[in-house]
């Protein structure tokens, strides 16, 4: 008998995907298991579906299933000890019988591959820009959602394909770039568990057939040039006042032939370790052009600080092609300055008054969270934390930088939770933040410790666990685990056509087997949920909507309800019509259901009802065409992505606002998986005399290289656009803003990306009323309407996108406002327009007109003052990108209330307004 602290009882898998298994492990330790590891995929305690650390049964997913009959499964505990298995070998040391079980697994390889075809094997990019081609091809068998990768090595570039049912083919649209060298490309095709090479490709299908060729290109590989950094105002600066001084460079970059775009740089200091990002274009153009210019690098310091030196580091150059080959990633473009006698220009000495003495780092005068004991095997595992930091030197309290809280376990388990700044207290500056912990996070017990306590003078004060613990405050310093088993939680799911079929969802508590468990689904056709088979769903109806959504029941609690996005597989018959019962005599006092809004007729006679939406005739519009388009002045620009309007009205003062506010990664259940809170545009003004009035704003989200670019522009005259294969009328007086996201590394190829914009409304007359209106059609906002008084801002949202370079469906959701209350006086909502997950591209183009109303309201949700009632009248517009269909709801009492934070958002409109008047 061999003595073993981890015994491997039982292992088992069952195919989900031909590249993918469900591992099942029974395992016993005499300490905590924290982490499984099977010939490369890993996972932790997350996969516990029954008993403990100590005796339990883990189920997960290997995908891509890499392992053969040889392999090797490792197990780690919390005692620091690992232990090995082999599939050669007797894996239960005290039982001693039983091998590991075999991986099914599949064969792929470059046989599988029946038909092979490039839509040209020759590219000329004289044209001086990017050039599209596609390759087609098949397999032995065909593999369901097979999604092969087309990888452009030299740029790093990825293209998704996928299946045409129509063409019977596997097709793979892929983009050559400008500047690609001359001669034969190398690529790459990925699959799952196979990857393929041009040359393999050409030697077995034949050079005329797998080749590509690239010819009359520039071929610029070359990143653009630093060639010249000079301190501004120079090497040494003495602040002398107690402001704002701004420092920096000017810098000189260089590209040939194709020009710099856009770039990034930090700035560090010998006292901070946080550094400053800044971002640069066209717009820092001071003198010359793109091939050859300078550009003004600007930052500000506060007088009230300490003697530190600036330095430039971490700067990264594209130019126009916007691509970057891997292979020159890792030239520092400061290469071309160190050495040099430049290299004492990338370093500011800045001398700060010696008057002012703080060696104090700030202190927490309250800290606290909630809740105490969590349970991570629940659906809600958010916890919530609270303190306030008061800084008791002269220095004060450092806006740049924010306080963090780190969790830790007892198996290494750690995460970060940000605070985010809320407002001043008598006692200090209030920090909040939240944290939704994974799964299963941890083991016993979470110890609380807080870092980033940062002033002006760059003091750094922390507070460990032992910190806290010992405090004469009795702060909390530790949270209790517990772990539940009984609460199922859907995850996400495979992908699902709209031809029906199966299905398969994973998530969490699902237990051992099928007893207590059922599932149900909701067609959106109108007919809620029905119930329906279980495990692998496999007959699933032809859907007809954009989703369906699921939610599964054990032992009678339901889990979260999932939205699983419907993958188009071809087109399906007419849409069946429900049959009437002949022996139910309808009531003849039922009135049928109203398929557009409008009073008392359908688009009140201004407008046709086409697929439940009021399509209108000229001059009318909105959503049930009792509006018209009214002119208002050009809106001023602003340095951030705003815009808005003023309407005067009896004395009274209507300010709206649009505004976006922030960009977040959803996983499939809709739970914030990271947010990026935008607080630095560069800004460009494109405006000129021959066009209409346009801004340009970029940003980089923040430790991330993606970019967001949006442009918000003007009509001065009606016009007619194309966007998501879709002809939109844009009135005159309408405001266009165009969002382009460049390429973003999901954590989860099924998780989502959303761009909040948040629309607001707000008189400065105390005697007025208010009101909302929410269209929804299949789960999703296609308009909103906020009325003051005579007065209101109207949005309306399409449902598509420009996903990668094809038209894709978006959904758009209400955000809570948690900034905003909905008072007579006020109204704001914040939408959310999501896509799914992308390579390279997300594009979206919202609009915005003024109306005015002489017909019905649209709204509901009346807030008025005792002597005041609604009546119609002006209303500001909002449009973004898509089609509608099916029917319209109007949502009613949507926004939450929040008073104690109406102060605070009435001061950020006035604040808004003044300028807005100034621009005016």
């Amino acid at each position: 008998m061999i003595a073993s602290n981890v015994v491997i009882n039982s292992v088992s898998y069952v195919r989900v995907q031909w590249y993918s298994v469900i591992a099942r492990l029974n395992i016993s330790s005499e300490c905590h298991v924290t982490t499984i590891t099977l010939s490369g995929p890993g996972t932790n305690t997350a996969s516990l579906i029954y008993g403990d650390a100590l005796n339990g049964v883990y189920e997960y997913e290997v995908s891509p299933v890499i392992v053969y009959n040889d392999y090797t499964l490792a197990v780690d505990d919390a005692c620091s000890k690992q232990y090995y298995f082999s599939s050669a070998l007797l894996f239960n040391p005290i039982v001693g019988r039983g091998l590991l079980a075999k991986v099914p697994t599949e064969t792929f390889d470059i046989t599988n591959i029946t038909y092979f075809k490039i839509s040209s094997n020759q590219f000329d990019l004289s044209g001086g820009g990017d050039v599209n081609g596609t390759i087609y091809f098949n397999l032995t068998s065909h593999l369901r959602y097979l999604e092969p990768i087309f990888i452009n090595s030299y740029f790093s570039l990825r293209y998704t394909g996928s299946y045409n049912s129509s063409l019977g083919l596997y097709v793979l649209p892929f983009t050559i770039p400008q500047g690609m060298i001359q001669g034969k490309m190398f690529y790459q095709l990925n699959f799952p568990i196979f990857s393929v090479d041009s040359p393999t490709l050409e030697s077995y299908f034949g050079e005329s057939i797998a080749a590509i060729t690239i010819v009359n290109s520039a071929s610029d590989f070359m990143p653009p040039i630093l060639e010249e950094v000079h301190a501004i105002p120079g090497n040494s600066f003495i602040i002398n006042n107690p402001g704002v001084e701004m420092i920096g460079w000017n810098i000189r970059i260089t590209d040939f032939p194709n020009g710099f775009s856009y770039g990034s740089l930090n700035v560090i200091t010998d006292l901070d370790v946080l550094p400053i990002t800044i971002n640069f274009n066209s717009s820092s153009l001071i003198f010359g052009d793109q091939f050859d210019g300078i550009y003004e690098i600007r930052f500000p310091v506060n007088g009230t600080c300490r003697t530190q030196a600036y330095s430039m580091t971490n700067v990264v150059l594209y130019d126009k092609q916007a691509y970057r080959n891997p292979a020159l990633v890792s030239m520092n473009p400061l290469t071309s300055i160190y050495g040099t006698q430049l290299e004492s220009q990338l370093k500011i000495q800045v001398s700060c008054p010696t008057i002012i003495v703080d060696n104090d780092p700030p202190i927490m005068t309250s800290f606290d969270f909630s809740p105490k004991i969590i349970d991570t095997g629940r659906q809600n595992r958010t916890v919530q934390f609270e303190m306030v930091i008061s800084d008791i030197g002269p220095a004060g309290l450092s806006l740049r930088h924010t306080p963090i809280v780190i969790l830790t376990s007892e198996n290494s388990d750690t995460v970060q939770v940000s605070m985010e700044r809320k407002r001043d207290t008598p006692t200090g500056t209030l920090f909040q933040g939240s944290i939704q912990l994974k799964y299963g996070f941890g083991i016993n017990l979470l110890l609380v410790s807080v870092y980033g306590l940062v002033d002006n003078f760059k003091n750094y004060g922390a507070y460990h666990t032992y910190d806290l613990r010992n405090s004469s405050n009795a702060w909390p310093y530790y949270i209790n685990i517990s772990r539940s088993y009984d609460e199922p939680i859907l995850e996400k799911s495979l992908k699902l056509s709209n031809q029906g079929g199966e299905l398969i969802v994973f998530g969490k508590n699902f237990g051992l087997n099928s007893t207590g468990f059922s599932t149900k689904i909701n067609y959106q056709d109108g007919k809620g949920y029905v119930n329906t088979g279980i495990d692998v769903h496999t007959g699933i109806m032809p859907i007809y909507a954009n989703n369906i959504t699921l939610i599964v029941t054990k032992n009678g609690i339901d889990s979260n309800e999932l939205l699983i996005p419907v993958v188009y597989d071809g087109a399906l018959p007419p849409k069946p019509t429900d049959t009437p019962n002949p022996t139910n005599t309808p009531n003849p006092t039922t009135t049928p259901s109203q398929k557009c809004p409008g009073t008392p007729t359908e688009c009140n006679n201004n407008g046709r009802c086409i697929n439940s939406t009021c399509q209108c005739f000229n001059p009318w519009y909105g959503p049930s065409c009792s509006s018209k388009t009214i002119i208002t002045p050009i809106p001023p620009a602003y340095p951030d992505p705003l815009t808005g309007t003023n309407i005067t009205e009896s004395g009274s003062l209507i300010t709206s606002s649009i505004e976006i506010v922030g960009v977040r990664e959803l996983d499939a259940t809709m739970n914030v998986v990271q947010s990026f809170n935008i607080s630095k545009w560069n800004f460009t003004d494109l405006t000129t005399a021959s066009t209409n009035p346009k801004y340009y704003y970029s940003t980089i989200l923040e430790q991330r290289s993606t970019f967001l670019n949006v442009s918000i522009e003007y009509f001065k005259q009606s016009a007619n656009i194309t966007f998501a294969d879709e002809q939109l009328d844009i009135p005159a007086s309408s405001i266009k803003f165009s969002m382009n996201m460049s390429s973003y590394q999901f954590k989860e190829q099924t998780n989502l990306i959303q761009i909040m914009m948040r629309s607001s409304i707000q008189s400065n007359n105390s005697k007025v009323c208010s009101s909302t209106g929410v269209g929804v059609i299949d789960k999703s906002v296609q308009w909103i309407k906020l009325n003051i008084d005579q007065n209101s801002l109207y949005g309306r949202f399409l449902s598509k996108g420009v996903r990668d370079g094809r038209v894709s469906v978006i959904q758009n959701v209400i955000i809570e406002d948690n900034e905003s209350e909905q008072t007579k006086q006020m109204r704001s909502v914040i939408v959310g327009i999501t896509s799914t997950a992308f390579d390279h591209s997300l594009s979206l183009d919202p609009d915005f007109s003024n109306l005015i109303d002489v017909g019905s309201t649209d709204t509901s949700d009346f807030k008025c003052s005792s002597n005041k009632k609604l009546s119609n009248g002006a209303i500001a517009g909002i449009v973004v990108g898509g089609v509608v269909f099916l029917s319209i709801v109007i949502a009613a009492a949507l926004l939450i209330k929040k008073k104690k934070k109406f102060k605070q958002q009435e001061m950020k409109m006035k604040n808004r307004l003044s300028d807005m008047n100034k621009g005016l």
